[in-house]
């Protein structure tokens, strides 16, 4: 689970650049790690080693 201090470190660091996760885990184990509001939190989430791919909160890949 992600602690505080680095949640709002990446809080912090998406006001001045886009931010994306890459996991290699499903969303639903992405979203146990970090929060379940990780899609909404980021700009972009990469989820199955990039596979599936969202972009402020939508899906926007998936091969």
């Amino acid at each position: 689970e992600i602690s505080q201090e680095m949640l709002q470190f990446m809080q912090n660091l998406r006001k001045v650049v886009a931010v994306g996760v890459v996991g290699g885990s499903d969303l639903v184990k992405i979203t146990e790690q970090l929060g379940k509001s990780v899609i909404t939190e980021y700009d972009y989430v990469f989820s199955e080693n990039g596979l599936v791919a969202y972009k402020d909160g939508k899906l926007i890949g998936n091969q």
